[in-house]
């Protein structure tokens, strides 16, 4: 995606206070859609919308975190009077608080794509629309698309591992621990050991005086 996409710098995190304005709000309109959509859904649909909602979060995290590297320049002062510094900490925690819900409303295999995929979807559009980073445009568009598909697919192909289902790794150690214990395996055995050992060390018959 990135090869294809060749991404250049833009204003380095240095957007404008309006281009920061419009871009937060947009972000967090879309967010609060998807939320609230999330909320109103069961089960498969709820962990989907609000693993969409999680990547959305991440990405603006993201963006977020860009802003506050342009104020490296004026040394930690700098970083700690720059308000994407705490934007940046607040739209973390929301994250991770919209993952665990997630998480605990489905499957990882529901969840997990749109956790994925939204976060640099959303970076991506930050990046060209509010930090002015230009992109490759034509036949490299086509390879972006085959790459972000190639994406999505593993990301599903791994979230649906059997490695993943709860309980697999037990079960071959449950199966493994019926197979050696079988019943009336325990006494053949310890009677063939007797049986080698009477064999392999007879017992020596004293022969006292008469």
């Amino acid at each position: 995606l990135l090869a294809a996409l060749d991404p250049t710098a833009g204003n380095n995190g240095a957007a404008p206070g309006l281009s920061w304005a419009l871009g937060a709000a947009v972000s967090v309109t879309v967010l609060g859609i998807i939320v609230g959509a999330g909320l109103r859904g069961h089960g498969g649909a709820r962990a989907a919308l609000l693993g969409v909602a999680t990547g959305v979060t991440f990405g603006l995290t993201a963006a977020f975190m860009k802003g506050m590297t342009a104020a490296f320049r004026g040394g930690v002062i700098g970083v700690l009077s720059a308000w994407q510094t705490y934007a940046m900490v607040a739209a973390g925690l929301a994250g991770m608080f919209l993952m665990q819900n997630a998480l605990h409303a489905g499957s990882l295999v529901v969840a997990q794509p749109g956790i994925t995929l939204a976060d640099p979807a959303l970076a991506i559009v930050w990046g060209v629309v509010i930090f002015h980073e230009s992109t490759r445009a034509g036949i490299f568009v086509v390879g972006a698309v085959v790459a972000a598909a190639v994406m999505a697919a593993g990301v599903i192909v791994l979230a649906r591992s059997p490695a993943l289902e709860p309980g697999a790794a037990d079960g071959s150690d449950a199966e493994q621990g019926a197979t050696d214990s079988s019943p009336g395996d325990g006494d053949e055995t310890r009677h063939e050991k007797d049986g080698l050992r009477a064999r392999t060390y007879p017992r020596r018959v004293s022969a006292s005086p008469t």
